[in-house]
């Protein structure tokens, strides 16, 4: 199962610096971050992994849009576990 991570971790993952991950955001290279509460966001670990191993594998970027449009797609089976997992997390934390 994949995992919430927050943009440090997706700078490390990516290699990418922080404006490098929003503009490639804007022209739909690389995934948005979800909505984790009305101020915080973060990326799904296993979407920045597969955007990675795009760019290894030499795809182009209208393959990488491509990705990008069907991983934000399928995030709709995901993101509710993900979520819920975060705040089962953060309530152990807080307990």
């Amino acid at each position: 199962m994949s995992k919430l991570i927050k943009l440090p971790d997706v700078e490390a993952i990516s290699a990418l610096r922080c404006t490098n991950i929003y503009g490639a955001i804007k022209v739909g290279l690389f995934p948005p971050p979800v909505k984790v509460t009305a101020r915080a966001s973060a990326w799904v670990e296993d979407e920045v992994l597969a955007i990675n191993a795009a760019r290894i594998a030499g795809q182009s970027d209208h393959q990488i849009r491509k990705l990008v449009a069907d991983l934000i797609d399928a995030r709709a089976q995901i993101l509710p576990a993900l979520l819920a997992a975060r705040r089962v997390g953060h309530s152990a934390v807080a307990a």
